[in-house]
């Protein structure tokens, strides 16, 4: 069981496969601020490592973590239980597909996400499930995720990702499609020469000018 820290919290990976990554800290930051007042929900949270990442920065009015996996999402709790922030996360063991009813309509005013970034039907799947539903639209695809985030999502609000920049066009399609409006983006190189591999993205209910902010060069 290994354990590392997230600014004053500690997170333990209990061999979930759901680990911190070079990903989950470039959304992380992506997402601030997080105010007191937000309200705020994950949708795919694995371990909580971002939810935790958010907290250390701010703490929110509260925040939910959606996780389908079962063991993934006991580890998010144990998580949160560790940290003594029972009164501000919540963890549903739950398809994000299957939240309407669960939840109030609107009333998150930021949802984030991680999602997996094979789509339904191409590449290699893994033979391990939990590396498969974390890679792959195993159990939902970006249709599926926009349509739960646009049900979540309050009027003022915005939903972060980080998304595959060959996969852009779908991505700003399903937003269209769903009267979402992206406001922010920037491309994230891991190379100081190439193509942008990864684009991480702002999107909300109402209209505006869209600011591509400068590109970030992440390590590897």
């Amino acid at each position: 069981m290994k354990k590392d820290r997230i600014g004053p919290f500690v997170f333990v990976d209990e061999g979930s496969s759901q680990k911190i990554t070079t990903d989950t800290l470039l959304l992380s930051e992506f997402v601030l601020p997080i105010k007191s007042t937000d309200t705020v929900i994950e949708l795919g949270a694995a371990s909580g490592a971002l939810l935790l990442s958010l907290c250390a920065k701010g703490l929110p009015k509260m925040a939910v973590g959606v996780e389908i996996d079962k063991a993934a999402a006991s580890a998010a709790q144990k998580n949160v239980e560790r940290n003594n922030l029972e009164d501000t996360i919540d963890i549903i063991n739950s398809d994000w597909r299957d939240l309407k009813g669960v939840l109030k309509k609107g009333s998150f005013s930021v949802v984030v996400c991680n999602p997996p970034y094979v789509k339904a039907g191409e590449g290699r799947l893994s033979p391990d499930a939990k590396r498969r539903a974390a890679r792959a639209e195993t159990h939902g695809t970006l249709r599926d995720l926009i349509t739960a985030l646009k049900y979540l999502l309050a009027p003022n609000g915005r939903a972060c990702f980080i998304f595959p920049v060959k996969r852009l066009v779908e991505m700003l399609g399903e937003l269209e499609a769903a009267s979402l409006y992206p406001g922010r983006m920037r491309f994230i190189y891991f190379k100081k020469t190439g193509s942008a591999r990864l684009f991480l993205i702002e999107c909300s209910n109402t209209g505006g000018a869209l600011v591509v902010e400068e590109p970030l060069y992440a390590a590897t």
